[in-house]
Formats: structure tokens, sequence, C-alpha cells
């Protein structure tokens, strides 16, 4: 799993997606399974066009990066808060980090190229 570096109030994280931060989040959200978390950052994070985000969009930001920096530095003294206010200050990491968490999502094994369908009757 790749990582990215974040600046918090003058330090350097780490943020690295994978089943630790997953574990992370799910606890915070009250969730069970890797379905669960992807159904509700969806849910979460669906912005509109043209709006604002809402400020509990920023808290699921900062709840799924700080996540991300726990499963790296779990005695990190930050909160999600603390990352909400330095993407405030720099937007331009949100972008990086958000794909980051994208592909660290598992992704369906393609079928065998010599897989042959059995037809049913």
């Amino acid at each position: 799993m790749n990582s990215q570096k974040i600046i918090i109030s003058g330090t350097s994280y780490n943020v690295k997606f994978g089943f630790l931060a997953n574990k992370i989040l799910a606890k915070k959200w009250g969730l069970k399974t890797l379905g669960e978390i992807g159904t509700e950052i969806s849910k979460r994070l669906n912005f509109k066009e043209n709006e604002e985000p809402t400020l509990e969009q920023f808290d699921s930001i900062g709840d799924l990066i700080h996540s991300g920096i726990l499963s790296m530095q779990p005695d990190a003294d930050i909160t999600s808060d603390d990352v909400v206010d330095s993407l405030l200050q720099d937007t331009t990491v949100l972008q990086g980090i958000i794909q980051l968490y994208v592909d660290s999502m598992p992704k369906a094994a393609p079928e065998p190229k010599n897989a042959k369908r059995v037809k049913q009757h």
C-alpha cells in the first residue's frame, strides 16, 4: 500500500489506508464490514456540485484521514479536527489523499482468461 505525507501543525505524518485504517474508522463510526464503510463514505462524502462541503462532510474527511494516520502512527497526538484544520489551510492535499483511499479499496479479482462458464439448464 502506498502512503502520503501530510503536515499538521508543523509535524509530518504518514497517511496509509489499508485494513488497519479501516478497522480504526469502523470502530469510530460503529460499523462492522468493509462494505458498510464504503457505503457510509459514499453517503457522507456525497459532495454537491457548486456547493460548499458541510461541516459533517469535513468531520467525515477528518475521521477518514485521521484513521490513515493512526494506522501508521498509533501514538499520534492529533485529532480529526486537527486534520481538517490542516486541510483547510492547504486544500490541494485533499484530492491526493482521497485518491490514495480509493486506490486502497479491494478490487474484484479479474476472471481468469481460460475460465469457462458453466451453462445452467
